[in-house]
């Protein structure tokens, strides 16, 4: 079965060859997909003809062995367009113009094969004390907390994020088509469109959502998954198969965008690991006071107000020594 041509012509044929070109190079900047998406709203026409073209370049990569022939200097470009026609369901119409041939040429010479076969993966990553606020290229919005690193790989199916050691609250753009897919320690959370947080450390996964639907689940697919709704929280050791999901606010799951640690019941051992992604000097506790358990409010944007808050409210002493602070019980 073949598909009629699209309402657009050959000068929008030739543009959404252009941004194609230019949004899938390793120079592509936000302000690049950002001129995408206004050029896209600006007039359906172009929609379907950037359409046409991201159907055309994956045929591209699945037949890149019969392609590359007729791209020689003497080959047969009309050879491109018969083959697309079949791979695409477009008819040979809908490609056969003036332009048609330069595009299939532009796609694979600018752009090259591999790229619709491998798509780039994106790192980004902070340092303690430092956050960083990102805009992805499908328009979701990531804020990374200290000393975190996360990859992001589009593909044409699935949007894949890989946490390493890292906490981040996502802004995850509705895209029913790709969902967004993490991995975080050894479970895997699929998203549609929602803002939630997680954060990902040696020991556990801990996900929070604030609005939407997010799955989580083992990587391996082992064991059934949970569906968290807004106002949920799942908290996973890792290692185990066991999830334990409770009521929770979410407000306090993201706290950490606002520099505040908010702490219910926790021992002085897990909100050190928290604090160590905020603060420039290293806290280590001391066995004797690793059991200390706090509940309040901690500023995190002063290190020297969050260990006087914490000698304050708990039996503790702080001590600087070899670049860190060591925290030791009173008793």
């Amino acid at each position: 079965m073949t598909t009629e041509p699209r309402p657009y012509d050959d000068a929008q044929r030739d543009q959404a060859a252009a941004w194609l070109v230019r949004v899938e190079s390793d120079a592509a900047t936000e302000a690049d997909w950002r001129g995408l998406e206004a050029w896209l709203e600006a007039d359906e026409a172009h929609r379907a003809a950037f359409e046409d073209l991201e159907v055309m370049a994956s045929a591209i990569g699945d037949a890149a062995d019969e392609i590359r022939p007729a791209l020689a200097p003497d080959g047969e470009r009309a050879g491109v367009i018969d083959l697309l026609s079949r791979r695409t369901g477009l008819t040979r119409r809908a490609w056969v113009a003036p332009a048609a041939s330069a595009i299939a040429a532009a796609l694979v010479a600018t752009v090259g094969l591999s790229l619709w076969v491998q798509p780039r993966t994106e790192v980004y990553e902070t340092v303690r004390g430092q956050t960083r606020h990102v805009v992805l290229s499908d328009g979701s919005a990531v804020d990374l907390n200290g000393a975190s690193r996360l990859s992001v790989r589009f593909e044409r199916g699935a949007r894949r994020v890989v946490m390493d050691h890292a906490e981040a609250a996502f802004d995850v753009a509705h895209d029913p088509g790709r969902p967004f897919l993490i991995e975080a320690g050894d479970r895997r959370i699929r998203v549609v469109g929602t803002r939630f947080n997680v954060r990902d450390d040696s020991a556990a996964v801990t996900v929070t959502v604030q609005r939407g639907v997010v799955e989580v689940a083992a990587r391996d697919g082992s064991g059934p998954a949970a569906r968290l709704t807004a106002g949920k929280q799942l908290d996973h050791r890792i290692g185990t198969s066991r999830s334990i999901v409770r009521d929770a606010q979410p407000a306090e799951a993201f706290a950490w965008t606002q520099a505040r640690l908010v702490c219910r019941d926790r021992t002085l051992a897990d909100i050190a690991a928290d604090l160590n992604r905020r603060l420039p000097t290293p806290i280590v506790v001391a066995p004797s006071a690793a059991g200390l358990r706090f509940s309040g409010v901690l500023q995190v944007e002063n290190e020297t107000a969050v260990l006087a808050a914490l000698q304050a409210y708990l039996p503790v002493k702080a001590t600087r020594e070899a670049g860190a602070i060591r925290l030791d019980s009173r008793r």
